[in-house]
């Protein structure tokens, strides 16, 4: 009795401190979202042309689109149906609430920076972890490194977006682990892989490849918890594998996937073992790594308390991701080409981060009250002196961008929205291998000079066509005195459907084989179609190729 009342007291002596340090943090980091300074990281100019894309496409009212007639110097792009799309609509959507893409894209970073907070909350509390360790835990893990460099150094919002979805996939699993409403739980799991889906497609895969061997695992354990978690991540990997895989590998070989490796494979970009301990500011992987590591080894000793095992379990996941990541695991990246996608092992930090923030929780919850408040506060003191590091490391080698230069109020000094060309046709392969340092240079330099939308050739003539940021179903009418063509100056793909009807009921269709849409016409009055394609329709006419292919 005389220890239980020394606990109590030791519990509830005086103000909370660790959850005053985290809500103050809370708030700076708002803060910092919403008026601190667009810092020109790797894709940063990238991120905002292509919210730019679905913008337009919103506006057109196309939610789902698949081809920018403005890319590629004007001859259109099929880069709205390969690339990631979660980020990029929620901003496009609150670009349009806010009529600035500035105040868009800021938003769009705390919508998912409050969702990453609310997924790692949930994950302490439904392991039993109080409010408070919950709130701290949650707020160190959204200002990790990890995070930091996504969002301020990179400006990879994609991945940003999908570490932000992973702690709410990983609190679902747990409902579903603890047996708390099984279906409804396997259902929640199965919803979020598919934001995961629409997030980012190297981090869904891994994400729901583990749940997969999880679900495996507990099949051995626990029939019914093991086939709903089967179940729920099996169900998302077929709907990745019918409306992304098959799609995605079909298409793909129209255009010019090979430069999306521009910067190396995985082994290549897998890195130095003694790299991740680093604890400078700049460190991709810092003090998490090294906590994780000297919290696994306490826990060894006392690896049957309830939450040792959550530690271990969580923490050593963690650290065999992080291990993916360095060139120990190169060997593994080079056993298949299907690695070759993911070309960045350290995506995989999107899934170990918040499995090492779990393990933390676990660590803290284990330590009489009174350290349980120090180790709070203590984590609190590493995230905030890291984050501060972290800012003083960005402003020696990174520049602001004006943000007016970001509203295109005044010139733009952005290497353009191409990348490194994968958008472009297969026939412009060659020209982009041959092409140095095609990263740093403009890609659409190889690309024919841009022209109008619509050109007309021999005794047509034509009306429409107006050079436009998006369209789904253009139109023009031509008058043709004598035989001639009418040329629209977009890419000749699948993606397009193109057809030419005249008033007499005659039809035309494009030349084949040509770089752009060419509609010859004879003598009278034309009605030309440009329609973009659905998603739909691509993935029937994909699975039609496969199928006969097969046969």
């Amino acid at each position: 009795m005389r220890e239980y009342m020394s606990t109590f007291k030791e519990a509830s002596a005086g103000p909370d401190y660790p959850a005053c340090f985290a809500w103050l943090l809370v708030f700076a980091c708002g803060a910092g979202i919403l008026l601190g300074p667009i810092v020109n990281g790797h894709d940063t100019y990238l991120s905002f042309s292509h919210i730019e894309v679905w913008v337009n496409a919103l506006r057109a009212g196309d939610l789902v689109s698949v081809w920018t007639p403005v890319d590629a110097n004007g001859f259109g792009s099929p880069m709205p149906f390969f690339y990631h799309k979660l980020f990029n609509l929620v901003a496009a959507a609150l670009t349009i609430a806010t009529d600035d893409i500035v105040m868009g894209f800021r938003l769009s970073v705390l919508l998912f920076a409050a969702i990453m907070l609310y997924g790692v909350y949930q994950c302490a509390a439904k392991l039993g972890i109080d409010r408070t360790a919950s709130l701290v835990i949650a707020i160190a893990c959204v200002l990790s490194p990890y995070s930091l460099i996504c969002v301020i150094e990179r400006g990879a919002v994609a991945e940003f977006s999908a570490n932000a979805l992973v702690p709410l996939g990983i609190a679902c699993t747990i409902d579903l682990l603890n047996g708390k409403n099984r279906t409804w739980s396997a259902l929640k799991v199965f919803a979020v892989l598919m934001l995961l889906l629409l997030a980012h497609l190297v981090i869904f895969v891994a994400a729901a490849g583990l749940l997969i061997l999880c679900a495996l695992y507990l099949l051995v354990r626990s029939t019914r918890t093991g086939v709903a978690l089967l179940v729920a991540s099996g169900s998302a990997l077929l709907v990745f594998l019918v409306l992304v895989y098959v799609p995605f590998t079909v298409w793909g070989s129209y255009f010019c996937p090979a430069q999306a490796t521009l910067h190396g494979l995985p082994a290549d970009n897998a890195v130095p073992l003694i790299r991740i301990f680093s604890p400078k500011p700049g460190s991709w992987f810092g003090w998490p790594i090294l906590t994780l590591l000297a919290g696994l080894a306490l826990q060894i000793r006392s690896r049957n308390d309830r939450y040792a095992r959550v530690v271990l379990t969580s923490g050593i996941a963690a650290l065999v991701l992080t291990l993916f990541m360095t060139q120990l695991a190169a060997p593994v990246w080079r056993l298949s080409a299907m690695f070759d996608f993911v070309q960045f092992p350290w995506r995989l930090l999107s899934i170990a981060t918040p499995l090492m923030f779990i393990a933390f929780a676990g660590m803290i919850e284990q330590l009489r009250p009174t350290w349980r408040r120090v180790a709070q506060i203590a984590l609190l003191a590493v995230t905030v002196a890291h984050v501060v590091g972290k800012v003083d490391v960005l402003q020696q080698t990174h520049t602001a961008i004006p943000l007016a230069e970001l509203r295109h109020e005044i010139p733009s000094a952005e290497p353009g929205p191409d990348a490194g060309g994968e958008y472009f046709p297969a026939r412009y392969q060659a020209r982009l291998t041959a092409t140095p340092n095609i990263p740093f240079v403009k890609a659409s330099s190889i690309l024919p000079e841009p022209r109008q939308l619509v050109e007309s050739h021999g005794g047509c003539t034509f009306e429409g066509g107006a050079r436009i940021p998006y369209f789904r179903n253009l139109r023009i009418h031509a008058n043709c005195e004598s035989a001639g063509v009418i040329r629209v100056n977009q890419f000749s793909t699948p993606f397009l459907d193109v057809s030419a009807v005249s008033t007499e009921g005659a039809m035309s269709q494009p030349v084949a084989q040509t770089p752009f849409i060419d509609l010859p016409l004879n003598r009278g009055d034309w009605t030309i179609q440009v329609r973009e394609r659905t998603w739909i329709e691509l993935v029937r006419m994909a699975w039609q190729q496969t199928l006969t292919r097969a046969i």
